[in-house]
């Protein structure tokens, strides 16, 4: 009965999770990307030769292991509620009912749940703080295997977080956690050189670097500054608790924020310095009871929440592999009256592209993701060079690309909208989108 009466609240908390993505969470495009990601390799594409990714390739094949059997979304965010679940029970052993405050802190900026890459990255990094104050004998070997893959989910963190080896090497096995690091590393490249990928897989995820942070000007400036206070305050209070390899984890788990600079990715710098808080204080006891009710509570509101919606829309869905996901029914409208044109042949300039291809089952490709330095170094010239191997093909643009690339409020690639409204002509309009086909 002990162990029935502990593992019930995991239940709710699983549960909790697959609903609060699937009805209170919008589609966001990270989410889709990652999903998209997954779903191309269960499709048989190569990542780096098929399509462009700019992180290394371990959570994308992961999260496709969910895909072998339902390809569709809801195995998707099953395989990611179960480690998010697994992540907060690390959590209630470490911290006890302090870790309350994350969960709820998680659930109130909703990012931190999202089913994405940066998600996966802090649930290793709290994985590498059990394990660094556990007594296994293999610990050592064990952390540099997270590390190791936390550097092949998202190289500029996981790199990173080496740091706090060599500033505490004196107090770890530093050989065994290099050993235990380089494992991943090996079997990665491995899988370079069998699906021979390596050279577009470090033009991707290295070298389009150096034009994303060139190009790339959406800086939201209040974050940056609260970043920045945050950081200042995380030094002191590590130099008032100590520079611990624990402490100086969650620190660089801030690095997530970088280099997007925006509001979503900020969210978890807030995740990261609640988690910096609860290990170096102590906090007022939350009742763990309240927050199985409130659970409760908050599973019945997820469901019974398009009772008291005047844009309710259908659920399951018509579309494929999204089909479990809520949509209101503007968005399914909206959705739907754009999709009527678009096909295999269709190029959808948008940020929205990889949303169409997923609902067509739709092989996704470069030109689906154009995001500044997506296509690796020089990636404007390789956008602009794809578009002319394609130009017999339509392109769907929204009416707001040129603002939206102007002002830098979109990550697209504004120099291949540009090369499309020099050399294509609007053929056609379906909502707030412009047809266009080559000028010949």
């Amino acid at each position: 009965m002990k162990i029935i009466k502990k593992i019930i609240p995991y239940i709710f908390l699983f549960i909790f999770i697959i609903l609060f993505n699937i009805f209170l969470v919008p589609n966001n495009m990270d989410e889709i990307w990652n999903y998209g990601f997954s779903l191309a390799i269960r499709m048989g594409e190569i990542p780096y030769n098929d399509f462009n990714m700019v992180i290394l390739p371990f959570y994308p094949l992961l999260m496709s292991l969910s895909l072998l059997i339902f390809k569709n979304y809801l195995s998707f965010l099953i395989l990611h509620s179960l480690f998010m679940t697994f992540a907060f029970y690390l959590a209630f052993k470490m911290f006890k009912e302090k870790a309350l405050y994350l969960l709820v802190v998680s659930v109130a900026l909703v990012s931190c749940i999202y089913p994405t890459y940066n998600t996966f990255i802090l649930i290793l990094i709290i994985i590498g703080l059990y394990l660094e104050q556990s007594k296994l004998k293999s610990k050592d070997l064990l952390i540099g295997l997270i590390i190791g893959i936390s550097f092949l989910t998202k190289q500029s963190v996981g790199i990173l977080l080496i740091i706090p080896w060599l500033i505490k090497y004196k107090d770890i096995d530093l050989k065994k956690r290099i050993i235990g690091f380089i494992i991943p590393c090996i079997l990665c490249l491995l899988y370079f050189v069998i699906f021979n990928n390596l050279g577009n897989a470090v033009d991707q995820c290295f070298l389009g670097l150096l034009d994303f942070s060139g190009n790339y000007k959406t800086i939201n400036p209040i974050c940056l500054i609260l970043f920045i206070i945050i950081l200042l305050m995380s030094m002191f209070i590590c130099k008032k608790k100590g520079f611990t390899i624990n402490n100086l984890y969650i620190i660089i788990g801030y690095f997530v924020f970088i280099p997007t600079f925006d509001i979503l990715h900020f969210y978890y710098v807030l995740f990261f310095l609640v988690l910096l808080i609860i290990n170096n204080y102590e906090l007022k006891k939350i009742n763990n009871k309240l927050i199985c009710i409130c659970i409760l509570i908050g599973m019945v509101s997820i469901l019974t929440y398009n009772k008291f919606n005047d844009d309710i829309g259908k659920y399951p869905n018509s579309f494929n592999n999204f089909n479990t996901k809520y949509y209101p029914n503007s968005g399914i409208k909206f959705i739907s009256k754009v999709n009527k044109y678009i096909d295999s042949d269709t190029i959808i300039y948008d940020d929205t592209a990889y949303l169409y291809r997923v609902i067509n089952n739709q092989k996704v490709g470069y030109l689906d993701l154009v995001n500044h330095g997506n296509l690796g170094y020089n990636s404007s010239k390789k956008i602009i060079n794809e578009l002319k191997k394609n130009k017999d093909k339509k392109v769907l643009v929204r009416d707001d690309t040129d603002k939206r690339t102007k002002k830098h409020i979109s990550q697209l690639d504004r120099e291949g909208y540009l090369y499309i409204v020099k050399h294509y002509k609007v053929v056609d309009h379906v909502l707030n989108f412009s047809i266009y086909e080559y000028n010949k």
